[in-house]
């Protein structure tokens, strides 16, 4: 029988074992609560019952594209589908799309990209940081971002300037901040385009894509969504009517004023 936790959405006990089931996102809709009733099994083993326990006239979930961990391990770092599970395993299933609560991926090499929301109250930085040292981490505020073309733009900015040992500040994370609030002032652009303390968050993660996988696994995302403040950008960085009888629009604006920061 389920049992409800705060930590765990689904909880199975069956018989002498317990095998616990966390559906993240878009999984908690598209995939049955389904208690195996073996204590030993593999991931596409479980997939596979688990697509076989669906309610008739049920939509089949997309098992190709999901991030399954166990015991917060991305299973790729393990033997992928033919992990074994076994009693007192943690299984999260994650769907990997574009958006969703399972967060934006893109390439901008030599870099992976993983961008998710999350509350800035319930992500700690400084430990996630040392908890993957591999990774670039940095959390902005939402309101500073129009759309994901504006965000990878920016990181496109920001990267090539790394690649160029033309950074600002000599530091990458600082870097994108700066040229999000379009100044090269740090505490000016921490004020300004860092994340708000009680409230929702983008976080920029850039690295391998295991690690980025992993560390999915091990935070708790929101909806991805962008809240550009569109009024507070125009005043932030001039937008005057006259750009707009020019054919240019505010992306572009803030795109450009990023690029020639020094």
């Amino acid at each position: 029988m389920p049992v409800n936790s705060k930590r765990f959405f689904v909880v199975y006990l069956y018989k002498n074992y317990m095998i616990i089931i966390k559906l993240l996102g878009g999984a908690k809709k598209t995939f049955p609560q389904y208690a195996p009733d073996t204590s030993e099994t593999t991931i596409s083993e479980l997939l596979h019952d688990m697509v076989q326990n669906l309610p008739p006239n049920t939509p089949i979930p997309d098992t190709k594209n999901i991030l399954v961990a166990v015991n917060g391990v991305d299973s790729s770092a393990l033997d992928g589908r033919n992990t074994i599970i076994r009693d007192g395993d943690v299984v999260s299933i994650i769907p990997i799309i574009h958006g969703g609560s399972s967060g934006l991926w893109f390439d901008i090499p030599p870099y992976v990209v993983l961008v998710f929301c999350a509350r800035a109250d319930a992500i700690n930085l400084d430990e996630v940081r040392q908890s993957y040292p591999t990774l670039r981490i940095q959390a902005i505020n939402p309101q500073y971002v129009l759309s994901e073309s504006h965000l990878r733009r920016i990181l496109e900015i920001s990267i090539t300037a790394e690649k160029n040992k033309d950074i600002l500040s000599n530091n990458l994370e600082i870097d994108i901040i700066q040229r999000l609030a379009g100044t090269t002032q740090i505490s000016r652009a921490i004020q300004m385009a860092g994340a708000p303390t009680n409230d929702t968050c983008l976080v920029i993660s850039l690295g391998e894509s295991r690690e980025l996988r992993q560390l999915l696994c091990n935070v708790q995302c929101s909806t991805m969504k962008f809240s550009g403040d569109v009024e507070r950008l125009q005043q932030t960085f001039g937008f005057a009517q006259s750009h707009k009888h020019a054919g240019y629009n505010l992306e572009d604006i803030l795109v450009e004023c990023a690029s020639i920061l020094r």
